[in-house]
């Protein structure tokens, strides 16, 4: 078990160990099936897998088939139900050539049941409200804590005219480093990018410096919004800042067993 908590450990870091993964897929291939194997423990495998876009055939579909006969219902843990639509959207989006997914009816009782929860309990944080307050000084039309279709995936705030996504990543939320993302944020952008979403990541840190002053965060915001796309209509901007929507580039499919994805770009401020 020791060696399992490194590997979830190197998940959540992003820290990779070609060894170690290699060695946790003989190990838990050959444990799958034991009655101690907790489903909990099947969906870490294989979600820590997806982070690093590694698609091992036969032990994926091993995983995915485990999953698939473990029913979920409004007592399963909000967290697990989340790995599954990660791990779901990983698997179309990262690995197509395996033709493997969950089941649907799982996937949508896991979405039911997240989309409950976001509605009666997720409350903006302090820093989310201060950037959308600069965005409204600003004259931008935006959605907060918005539901994206196809991926079920919320995000902090959405700009729909330009399909741009900011996520507002508090050190006491998402941080394990300065506000900087885990490997579960990170697989979430790459899908975002790969459905032609761009994300912009602004950290607390970075929010932090710009002081209490309105003009710099709008300042802040309008620039890295004009370098995630086509900049909206922005109060006190000349017009010649707007430009054309870049095309939005995709994630490169990774359907080869064993073989590591190429990642989407993401659009994130000074990172």
């Amino acid at each position: 078990w020791l060696l399992f908590f490194f590997f979830f450990f190197s998940c959540d870091c992003l820290l990779f160990n070609e060894q170690l993964f290699r060695a946790i897929a003989r190990n838990f291939s050959a444990r799958l099936h034991e009655e101690t194997t907790s489903p909990q423990a099947v969906v870490n495998v294989a979600w820590s897998f997806c982070v690093f876009s590694l698609y091992p055939a036969e032990l994926m579909r091993a995983l995915a088939h485990r999953i698939n006969q473990t029913p979920v219902g409004s007592v399963t843990p909000v967290a697990y139900l989340s790995q599954l639509v990660q791990l779901d959207n990983a698997l179309r989006l990262d690995a197509p050539a395996l033709l493997l997914r969950l089941d649907p009816s799982l996937v949508e009782a896991c979405v039911s049941v997240i989309r409950e929860e976001q509605l009666t309990r997720v409350k903006p944080s302090n820093l989310h409200l201060h950037v959308s307050d600069a965005l409204r000084h600003m004259k931008i039309e935006h959605q907060n804590e918005f539901v994206v279709p196809g991926l079920s995936y919320s995000v902090d705030i959405a700009l729909r005219a330009p399909r741009l996504l900011i996520e507002v990543n508090g050190t006491e939320v998402h941080a394990r480093a300065h506000g900087a993302p885990g490997g579960a944020q990170l697989m979430k952008y790459r899908h975002l990018c790969a459905s032609g979403w761009r994300v912009l990541v602004v950290t607390e840190e970075e929010w932090r410096a710009l002081g209490s002053s309105l003009e710099a965060q709008c300042g802040f915001l309008a620039e890295h919004i004009s370098q995630c796309g086509r900049l909206p209509v922005i109060l006190g901007l000349d017009a010649e800042a707007e430009r054309g929507a870049a095309s939005v580039p995709l994630a490169s499919p990774s359907g080869e067993p064993a073989e590591r994805g190429a990642a989407s770009e993401v659009r994130a401020s000074d990172r």
